[in-house]
């Protein structure tokens, strides 16, 4: 019965959900008109029986939306993520697919939130900014998180400037994360989680303090623990990042040039050579 009643629920909720704040709507607004395409925020529903994903009914340009979620490998890039954006470019005009992934939407304090990180993405990329290309494949995760590590620089910027509030539920996120380490928890082993975990901890070092949040110094004291190897990698990436322009384009593109490298490093644990993906920029 419960499930029944959740399913026949769960359409008046996916409408409730669609009334964006005054902030988020703006922002939206002005990538659109800037990219000259829509941007397409589309509920993602996962189906643990077959292992699928379908999108909300009512979503605009739904079935190329279903089409390119059939990508397995994008699949599991979305499950293991709150939400991801894609892209795509045809000559100046740029659209932009938001997927929100609904299976995770319980662990979101505020969805603006998760809204406005992948708005930032969007934005970033009308403006004209160098992305990583998403290349399918077991390590498609590199390119994921050398932008993200580049990319969230500006990002928390701009929805600092914008009254965003992001900050609360990345520190949830980070709590449960240290509650999982205390417990005695395996730390993940396959290369993309690795790589993952590298990208939070680099978002830490260069977007929160201890003031933001009193915890940090013990998730940085964990994560030093259960990922030695990772802890050289991810201070020579911050430094990095601290010295470099990442405002400018040709800045930026430099910073996913040295990035990517790194990150191949931590999804191996030895050296670069182990994986044979290279990085693609898009203009």
């Amino acid at each position: 019965m419960r499930s029944i009643l959740l399913a026949l629920a769960l359409p008046a909720l996916l409408a409730a959900q669609e009334k964006r704040s005054e902030p988020i709507e703006r922002w939206k607004s002005e990538i659109e008109a800037r990219s000259g395409g829509a941007v397409v925020i589309a509920r993602a529903l996962f189906d643990a029986r077959t292992r699928s994903w379908s999108v909300a009914s009512g979503t605009p340009q739904r079935e190329a939306l279903v089409a390119y979620l059939a990508d397995p490998e994008f699949g599991r890039q979305l499950e293991a993520a709150h939400a991801l954006t894609v892209s795509h470019r045809d000559g100046d005009r740029v659209t932009s697919w938001i997927f929100l992934n609904m299976q995770r939407s319980r662990e979101w304090a505020n969805e603006d939130a998760i809204i406005g990180h992948e708005l930032g993405h969007a934005w970033l990329k009308a403006e004209g900014y160098p992305t990583p290309r998403f290349v399918p494949g077991p390590t498609a995760c590199l390119s994921v998180h050398t932008g993200d590590v580049v990319q969230h620089i500006l990002l928390r910027e701009e929805m600092d400037r914008r009254g965003i509030r992001y900050r609360p539920g990345w520190i949830q996120d980070l709590e449960a994360t240290v509650r999982h380490m205390e417990s005695g928890g395996a730390p993940p082993s396959e290369p993309c989680q690795r790589v993952q975990q590298a990208a939070l901890w680099i978002d830490a070092r260069l977007g929160l303090t201890a003031t933001d949040w009193p915890g940090l110094p013990r998730y940085f004291e964990l994560q030093r623990k259960q990922y030695p190897a990772l802890s050289g990698i991810v201070e020579d990436i911050v430094k990095y990042l601290r010295d470099a322009d990442v405002h400018s384009k040709d800045g930026h593109r430099a910073a996913l040039a040295y990035v990517f490298p790194r990150l191949k490093m931590a999804a191996t644990g030895s050296e670069v050579a182990q994986i044979t993906t290279s990085l693609k920029i898009n203009r």
